[in-house]
């Protein structure tokens, strides 16, 4: 099984609205999107996951389905599984590359995402 988990964060108010007023919206998010979308879909991939403008309970929420389909996957001995995880938005790095999402909450706004996956 092929996958690919693509995420996009066009959007970010809430977090100019928190009080950082430099973190503008990214226009070309969508279409980042949308070329990936189409090039997964022109290779053959089984699955094509999107996430766009999604708060952290949305992506947490994809990333257990994504989750679990690799843990039956693990469990069966016919079934290999190949993710590739797509991002475009802004990020930050420290020891790992997170996410940010669009939320005024500091704790809800980044997404683990390397090291979680």
């Amino acid at each position: 099984m092929t996958m690919a988990w693509l995420i996009g964060n066009k959007k970010y108010d809430e977090v100019r609205n928190a009080g950082h007023p430099k973190i503008l919206d990214l226009d070309q998010v969508p279409l980042d999107i949308k070329n990936m979308t189409n090039f997964f879909q022109k290779i053959c991939f089984d699955k094509v996951i999107i996430t766009e403008d999604a708060n952290e309970g949305q992506v947490t929420k994809v990333y257990n389905e994504i989750r679990e389909i690799l843990k039956a996957a693990n469990k069966s001995t016919d079934t290999e599984v190949l993710l590739y995880t797509y991002y475009s938005g802004h990020g930050v790095m420290d020891t790992t590359t997170k996410i940010v999402l669009n939320e005024s909450a500091e704790q809800d706004r980044y997404f683990a995402l390397e090291q979680k996956l």
